[in-house]
C-alpha cells in the first residue's frame, strides 16, 4: 500500500502544509494516520478526498 509523509503528499497533490493543515482543521482533509510522531496519508485516502473536489469544470 502506498503511503505519502505530508511533504511527499503536498508535492504530490500541489498543495502546501499549511493548505494541508487547514483542510484538516476543518475535517476536510483527507484520512490520516500515525506511524510514532510521522502523520501517513494512505494512497486509498488521497484518492477519495480527490474524488469527494468539486469539479472546476463544473463551478465556472
Amino acid at each position: 500500500m502506498r503511503t505519502y509523509t505530508i511533504n511527499q503528499f503536498c508535492e504530490a497533490f500541489n498543495t502546501s502544509r499549511r493548505s494541508l493543515y487547514n483542510l484538516w482543521e476543518r475535517g476536510e482533509g483527507p484520512a490520516r494516520k500515525y506511524r510514532g510522531k510521522t502523520v501517513l496519508i494512505t494512497n486509498e485516502a488521497a484518492e477519495k478526498w480527490l474524488s469527494g473536489l468539486p469539479d472546476k469544470r463544473e463551478v465556472a
